[in-house]
């Protein structure tokens, strides 16, 4: 069976295009999504960590040079970092369910006004086969833009038949977030992902 593409006009998205675009409340939910998926591994030797010895340098008085403890003071070349990071710095950023519908019916909806939201029909091919998942998006003009398509869980032929495609990035339709929306050009719908998404969204 062969795959078919439909592009979904705004009168098709009507539920979607009527949301205003709120830009500022996008960019928190892409900050926010960032930033929980980062992982900081920055970490220095404090005095404690570092290599040295704990001896006082010279003599208390007496030399003319000023006083000092210890050579792995933060003070000396080599010495332990004062306040520097460990490992253990937290930059997640939480958003309300009611922020993060909002924010992405508000890029689903600019997405719809830019007809950049397309329709999979008869998605189910007999074997995966990525060369004909290929020659299906050469054919729509879009082999060369960044697409998402958005599968759902049970769709594991089309899964297969896309995950190997430069262009093409794979999502679950209960997992798309707002940077998903932003971070490709178009997005590509399948029948059950779509039904999927619009009940999430309802």
């Amino acid at each position: 069976m062969t795959a078919e593409i439909k592009q979904l006009t705004a009168e098709q998205l009507q539920d979607w295009v009527e949301v205003p675009y709120l830009e500022g409340l996008i960019h928190q939910a892409v900050v926010s999504y960032q930033n929980n998926r980062r992982t900081d591994l920055a970490a220095v030797k404090n005095r404690s960590k570092v290599a040295g010895t704990n001896q006082k340098p010279w003599r208390q008085k007496g030399t003319g040079r000023s006083r000092h403890g210890s050579m792995i003071s933060p003070l000396w070349v080599g010495g332990g970092r004062a306040h520097g990071p460990q490992g253990t710095q937290n930059h997640s950023v939480q958003l309300n369910k009611k922020m993060k519908r909002k924010a992405l019916l508000s890029a689903l909806g600019q997405r719809a006004r830019e007809d950049a939201i397309y329709l999979i029909e008869n998605q189910e091919f007999d074997t995966p086969s990525t060369s004909t998942a290929d020659k299906m998006f050469q054919q729509a003009g879009l082999s060369d833009e960044s697409l998402a398509v958005i599968l759902d869980l049970s769709e594991e032929t089309l899964r297969l038949s896309t995950r190997n495609l430069s262009y093409c990035r794979l999502y679950n339709a209960d997992n798309l977030t707002t940077y998903h929306v932003v971070a490709n050009s178009y997005l590509f719908f399948t029948d059950k992902s779509f039904a999927r998404i619009k009940e999430r969204l309802s």
